[in-house]
């Protein structure tokens, strides 16, 4: 994640004139500080296993593939109305154990997975007034690749652990917050997803 700091850094310096003199231009060196983690760790990749992007390569073992945007919103799409067939199914809540209730909603993994996309993008355009331009670009460049990079079967697989580390949608969270009625449904919505959530990892369901 790194590599997508260097993008709002850029920009603020650029915001505050850092190509204005001679010497705020050499301290744009200090940019490149920023990457300096994901470059060491290729050399080392590249020393020990001669494949400096083996952390991209090797993701052909979960049959992830890039896509472009269009595919993955169609595939995104079919795949969440398969799994609303799954949530509309009477059978549903007929289990007795939780394991065969979670059979059912891992099944409708995709519909949250979409949920959990559209959640992140809607918050991050209800406080672009609020949020610094830098945090929200930022903010997309965590979320919008890894969303285009996906498995036939589930093209937003892992979304929801990549929505998590966008901390400036916890900000605006934390700015809507100050509206008590959208604190209640938010507190309500948060219990009801943590409690399904709990019972998918307690069964042994992948929940990421």
């Amino acid at each position: 994640m790194a590599i997508f700091l260097l993008v709002p850094i850029m920009f603020e310096w650029i915001k505050q004139g850092g190509m204005k003199s001679p010497r705020e231009r050499w301290q744009g060196l200090y940019l490149a500080f920023a990457p300096s983690g994901l470059i060491v760790y290729m050399g080392y990749l590249w020393l020990k296993f001669g494949d400096p992007l083996l952390f991209y390569s090797s993701q052909k073992y979960w049959k992830r593939e890039a896509t472009g945007p269009l595919v993955t919103a169609s595939r995104a799409w079919d795949m969440a109305v398969e799994g609303a067939n799954v949530l509309h199914d009477p059978g549903l809540w007929a289990h007795p154990d939780v394991r065969g209730l979670a059979d059912h909603l891992e099944r409708a993994n995709s519909v949250y997975n979409l949920a959990f996309l559209i959640f992140a993008v809607v918050v991050l355009l209800a406080g672009v007034r609020e949020l610094p331009l830098s945090l929200t670009i930022y903010s997309l460049l965590l979320i919008l690749p890894p969303a285009l990079y996906g498995t036939p079967d589930d093209p937003l697989m892992g979304i929801p652990r990549y929505v998590l580390v966008a901390f400036p949608i916890f900000i605006v969270l934390g700015l809507l917050a100050r509206k008590r009625l959208l604190f209640a449904g938010w507190l309500i919505i948060s219990i009801l997803v943590s409690l399904i959530m709990c019972a998918l990892f307690m069964s042994w369901r992948f929940v990421a």
